[in-house]
């Protein structure tokens, strides 16, 4: 699978660094979807958010918290939604 160029970097407090492509807040945990195409999710608590706001505006990418997916949904036509089993 070919790495997506990440659109954001995100930066936990224990020094992890991962590319993002989307990501939004669900409840008290952060989701996202990495740049190689993983999809995972932490508890807010555990993001270094001064240091993802620092990396980010240095690549002049800005780092929006949103309560829903970002640019999303990203499926292809006929395909669902995962939340609602809907078509999109």
């Amino acid at each position: 699978m070919r790495a997506e160029q990440p659109d954001t970097l995100l930066q936990l407090r224990d020094g992890s660094m991962y590319g993002l492509t989307r990501y939004w807040i669900d409840g008290e945990r952060f989701h996202y979807v990495t740049d190689y195409g993983g999809e995972d999710n932490v508890p807010l608590e555990r993001i270094d958010f001064a240091k993802t706001a620092q990396l980010n505006a240095s690549r002049g990418t800005r780092f929006n918290l949103e309560k829903r997916p970002n640019r999303w949904p990203m499926v292809e036509p006929g395909e669902y939604c995962r939340s609602s089993l809907t078509a999109c």
